[in-house]
């Protein structure tokens, strides 16, 4: 693994985009700047939410 390869894993480079629509007409947008490692936790949790 090269040296520099952790840091570039905590670099927020890409967009997390959510748009939430309730039944009730409700309506959310939010957009957050991520990192790969942020995004692996985020898919973990999902993950569990869906399995569990």
């Amino acid at each position: 693994m090269e040296k520099g390869a952790n840091l570039c894993k905590d670099k927020k480079d890409a967009t997390l985009t959510l748009h939430l629509k309730a039944d009730s007409g409700y309506s959310s947008y939010v957009e957050y700047r991520v990192s790969p490692n942020q995004w692996a936790e985020i898919l973990k949790i999902l993950e569990e939410k869906s399995n569990g």
